[in-house]
């Protein structure tokens, strides 16, 4: 047996320094990982905690997570599958009584940034997380395999069974006829996001008299379109190699949705920061947010700025709902 495609295994060096290995890495093959790269998966610290899950992810791999996590049994009891385990200790611990699992957006901080941030690359990091904060030895002398086989995961149960997750993921990524990745839960997102950008900064744009609107209707247009490509995906659920280049055409589709919301010029004042919908806050590297120019020049109160960059995200997107417009061929 061998994957349909590739997977690369890296061990990166020279993180905390300045995520050196893996952007050097991303910077040397960048061509190549611009027309073939899929996806990246991501563990960091992924044993920083054995309570809760904390997944973080581009929205497009939301539905492939909770398949992959149904299927992956639960390393704490009553929990049946990782999915329980996941919406469960948010209620457990956190008091949180959430209907779906909650994926958090992308930021930066560890070895996806470069991937995500300059080529535009769909990313998913897999951690556990204490209820407490960050585990008490991080960054510290201390944090080392002592500690970690004698009291963070004695038995290594907790890293057995993230790594079962992480890997189902992976084989589905690397085996599956249609890339399991979905434009309908990245829309979807976006419109969400869009909402909540309106909602949290009301008073702002009409005080700086900026045009949301025109945006507020293209997510609503991204959402319908990709709904209408993923009915287009159901009609091949089934198709064999015989259909080669039809599914090389909707997994084109679907492995480069994060690519067109790069701009290659950047944020403003972060030039290594291309993506228009999800990058790390300016004032916080590890937290991700969403339309990020838009916000960094809200919060300046620049209104000739703030609504270049809406125009920017705007095109964007009606490059996107053009792309996945299922009659539209990349051939």
């Amino acid at each position: 047996w061998q994957p349909r495609r590739t997977i690369i295994f890296a061990s990166w060096d020279a993180e905390e320094p300045g995520i050196m290995g893996s952007y050097e890495f991303a910077e040397d093959f960048m061509t190549a990982l611009k027309h073939k790269a899929v996806a990246y998966i991501n563990m960091d610290s992924a044993a920083g905690g054995i309570e809760m899950l904390k997944m973080r992810s581009t929205p497009n791999f939301i539905s492939l997570l909770y398949d992959a996590a149904m299927k992956t049994s639960s390393p704490k009891p009553p929990y049946k599958n990782m999915y329980e385990f996941w919406i469960g200790a948010e209620k457990e611990y956190n008091k949180i009584d959430y209907k779906l699992p909650p994926v958090q957006l992308i930021g930066s901080g560890s070895d996806y940034t470069a991937f995500l941030n300059e080529i535009g690359i769909s990313c998913v990091d897999f951690a556990y997380k204490t209820d407490y904060g960050t585990y008490p030895v991080y960054h510290t002398q201390y944090d080392t395999y002592h500690w970690l086989s004698t009291f963070g995961d004695v038995d290594f149960t907790y890293h057995k069974y993230l790594g079962d997750f992480a890997a189902r993921t992976i084989l589905a990524l690397a085996n599956d006829a249609i890339l399991p990745l979905s434009a309908s839960d990245y829309a979807h997102k976006v419109r969400q996001l869009t909402l909540t950008l309106l909602e949290k900064n009301r008073e702002a744009i009409s005080d700086m008299g900026l045009d949301i609107y025109g945006m507020m209707k293209l997510t609503q247009d991204f959402v319908d379109a990709a709904s209408k490509f993923q009915d287009h995906i159901e009609n091949y659920s089934n198709a064999t190699d015989d259909y080669g280049l039809q599914l090389r055409n909707i997994n084109d589709k679907l492995m480069l949705l994060d690519r067109q919301f790069i701009h290659e010029p950047g944020l403003p004042g972060r030039p290594s920061f291309r993506h228009l919908i999800f990058a790390p806050s300016s004032t916080d590297t590890y937290a991700g947010s969403a339309f990020p120019g838009v916000g960094d020049e809200l919060s300046k109160g620049d209104d000739g700025s703030t609504q270049k960059q809406l125009g920017l995200v705007t095109s964007k997107l009606e490059a996107v709902i053009r792309s996945i417009n299922p009659e539209q061929s990349f051939f």
